[in-house]
């Protein structure tokens, strides 16, 4: 990666189709040894409280179309960020597309320094957004004393363990966030049993493309995150 220009076709997809709107941020970072990028668009209401929507837009295999990790996701934050734009909102939504995820986590660290350094307000927890492709079981990561991760398991999401993502490193600075991912029904025993299914197994490879996706289990899933955070937002107003 180097010191080459960050703002790769993937970037600058995203910052394109994102809705217009003053509050857009695009943080670029050059390194001797590692360039990024961070996406961030607010959609600030006054509010002192805040939540964070987030998914990492960097890839591994130039080769393939990284449809579950983390493709899909990225245009699931983007149609979020549509639906966000016009609803009348009661606490501040913030949309982040994170760089180096599958390089340290280096975007979700500097997300984490501005978290704590008050620049969203008062950041309730961030919902991190993963392999969001193709199921209708929705995972969560289990994760003790998560505020989010109790809502999310008493909202019928499946606890597991999940691979490394940015809330862990989230996390790791002392912020509420979660990871969630949806998977086929028949794969929930799978991952139960062996922290694993086949559906992931399909990250980073040459075979995780587009055709992965569908279409109606994507649109359940944005149908889903717009129920809980903007139509009936029952968590935010805990």
């Amino acid at each position: 990666m180097g010191s080459e220009n960050p703002i790769t076709n993937r970037a600058k997809y995203i910052i394109d189709h994102l809705p217009s709107t003053p509050n857009l941020d695009v943080f670029e970072a050059y390194d001797p040894t590692l360039s990024y990028v961070n996406i961030e668009l607010s959609f600030d209401v006054g509010s002192e409280q805040s939540i964070i929507f987030v998914a990492h837009h960097d890839i591994v295999n130039i080769n393939s179309d990284n449809c579950l990790d983390n493709s899909a996701s990225v245009v699931n934050l983007i149609a979020f960020a549509h639906m966000c734009r016009v609803a009348k909102l009661n606490k501040s939504i913030h949309v982040v597309f994170t760089d180096c995820e599958e390089f340290g986590g280096r975007g979700a660290q500097r997300l984490s320094e501005r978290i704590n350094d008050g620049v969203f307000g008062n950041v309730e927890y961030v919902v991190n957004l993963e392999l969001t492709a193709c199921g209708t079981r929705f995972l969560c990561e289990n994760v003790k004393d998560s505020r989010l991760c109790r809502f999310l398991l008493d909202d019928g999401f499946a606890g597991v363990s999940t691979p490394f993502n940015d809330s862990v490193i989230l996390r790791a600075n002392d912020i509420d966030s979660i990871c969630i991912t949806i998977i086929p029904d028949e794969e929930l025993l799978q991952v139960l049993r062996t922290g694993y299914c086949e559906t992931w197994s399909l990250c980073h490879q040459s075979n995780d493309v587009v055709e992965n996706a569908i279409e109606e289990d994507m649109n359940k899933f944005l149908e889903y995150l717009k129920d809980v955070w903007i139509t009936n937002p029952l968590i935010a107003r805990k």
